[in-house]
């Protein structure tokens, strides 16, 4: 799935704030790899393993940071 198949019948900001989102993390770790895999409920944004899942809510989208070593404890979430 695609990020405009999975924003399609959402909230109507929903694939520019995951898109912003996504920016974000380029810009603060842009030698990693990044893979953002759009499922059914959420989009995962991944390494070697899942650190966000950004599930879109009813009138909002949420980030929701995992605790993942790979995050630094000072990042501002």
């Amino acid at each position: 799935m695609t990020l405009d198949e999975f924003a399609r019948g959402r909230y109507p900001a929903t694939g520019l704030v995951i898109e912003r989102i996504i920016d974000a993390v380029r810009a603060v770790d842009s030698d990693e790899e990044l893979i953002v895999d759009p499922i059914s409920k959420a989009v995962l944004l991944k390494r070697d393993a899942v650190f966000c899942t950004v599930p879109p809510k009813t009138r909002w989208v949420a980030a929701d940071p995992s605790s993942d070593p790979m995050v630094p404890d000072d990042v501002d979430t």
